[in-house]
């Protein structure tokens, strides 16, 4: 259920909430921003600009502030636009302006996500010029304990674009753009599936390169899937770290699977093959000819990076220590769970370096069962310590590629 329509106040849609406040009153973007915009203080701030009345034809539209920064997005005064628009929470727009603007629609660039779907008729498309643009800041409460706007605090300063900043009172939470419309209508859901596969490359087979779909309006939207992920900020899908690594996992999978099964005669070991082959199969189909949104791309930082490594050379190290305890003891057939208990130790600290939190999942159940091996001690265990991981691999990686693991915007914003 969209809680957009939630009764209460304290329910307004998380997608709002995206500012922290910072000890020296800086604004800071701690969601789906690469970096701070500018900063914003209150004791410098511009008087509010006075909003004239909407001249015929002319729409407001809103533009969430995080959402502008993570994309690096820029929209100009005069600048011919062509969107793709759902509902405006009004809940969110009353609570800043307390009846004092009215806003029907927004560019929501993940209103086609997982858990943020939208009927047929909430969609719009519109295209026109842009004649006004209008940044918002709101005020907080100093506990920030709600992490709700004052009620009626918004303050508006005209700008030429959203990449120009005027200094304003409280934070930065939007910006309302004024578009004279040339062409207003319901957007068909087909037409907005290919329009945000096409723009945004979300949840759903993409558009082929070269296919062309035509709405009732003359829009026409073309299909450049690489062209088009690059603008929803993240790279096209063979450079994308977080795909190309997978591989790596699958790869680790079928060796698991692989190498701890004497091959296709006997039944069990068969079955393990076939799956493990499917399941490989499936995800990279879905990794790369039909990718699924795996949610919002922020690129390694150098950090992240020496983490990835710090945990690779510990992964060798261990397996190398731990090898050369077996032997010493005699149990070097207990190996194969040693191996896929390093592993899946490997992973966890990956779920905190990318915030991909599918590392838990998938480091937990790897060491889980190689610790298991262990514990029972026999040759059989270990085996099927080292072959159950590689099944689980391979599976949580298909869902990983089906966009199972891909955090939703209202969790998102409530981190």
């Amino acid at each position: 259920m969209d809680d957009r329509n939630a009764p209460q106040v304290s329910s307004i849609s998380a997608r709002q909430r995206c500012d922290e406040w910072c000890p020296s009153g800086e604004h800071s973007h701690f969601l789906g921003s690469y970096e701070p915009l500018t900063a914003s203080r209150r004791d410098a701030a511009d008087v509010e600009d006075v909003v004239p009345s909407k001249a015929p034809q002319e729409i407001d539209v809103w533009l969430t502030e995080w959402q502008v920064a993570e994309d690096g997005f820029d929209v100009v005064l005069d600048e011919e636009v062509d969107w793709a628009l759902v509902p405006m929470d009004q809940e969110w727009l009353a609570r800043l302006f307390a009846g004092r603007r009215s806003v029907p629609l927004q560019r929501d660039t993940y209103a086609g996500a997982v858990g943020e779907r939208y009927g047929s008729s909430e969609w719009t498309h519109l295209s026109g010029r842009v004649t006004r643009i209008d940044q918002v800041s709101a005020r907080y409460p100093a506990d920030r304990g709600t992490g709700l706007a004052d009620v009626g605090s918004a303050m508006q300063h005209t700008v030429a674009s959203v990449q120009d900043f005027r200094s304003h009172d409280g934070h930065r939470v939007g910006w309302i753009v004024r578009i004279r419309d040339s062409a207003h209508r319901p957007l068909h859901p087909s037409i907005a599936r290919a329009r945000y596969c096409c723009e945004h490359f979300i949840d759903g087979s993409p558009l082929a390169a070269g296919d062309d779909y035509i709405t009732s309006g003359g829009l026409s939207v073309t299909g450049h899937s690489d062209t088009a992920w690059n603008s929803a900020g993240a790279p096209p899908r063979l450079a994308d770290p977080r795909r190309i690594g997978t591989l790596v996992g699958l790869f680790g999978a079928y060796v698991f699977v692989f190498s701890y099964t004497p091959g296709f005669a006997d039944l069990l070991p068969a079955v393990a093959r076939t799956l493990v082959i499917g399941a490989v199969t499936l995800t990279v189909w879905f990794l790369f000819a039909s990718p699924r949104y795996l949610g919002p791309f922020t690129a390694p930082r150098g950090q992240q990076i020496g983490m990835y490594l710090l945990c690779v050379i510990m992964e060798f190290a261990l397996i190398a220590f731990g090898t050369g305890w077996l032997t010493s003891r005699g149990t070097l057939e207990l190996q194969p769970a040693l191996i896929a208990l390093v592993v899946g130790l490997h992973f966890i600290p990956f779920a905190w370096a990318f915030k991909e939190r599918m590392f838990y999942t998938l480091g937990g159940i790897l060491a889980g069962l190689g610790g298991l091996g262990l514990l029972i001690g026999t040759r059989t265990s270990a085996l099927g310590a080292a072959v159950g991981s590689g099944l689980v691999m391979s599976v949580i990686l298909l869902a990983y590629s089906l966009g199972l693991f891909a955090t939703s915007q209202k969790a998102m914003a409530r981190r």
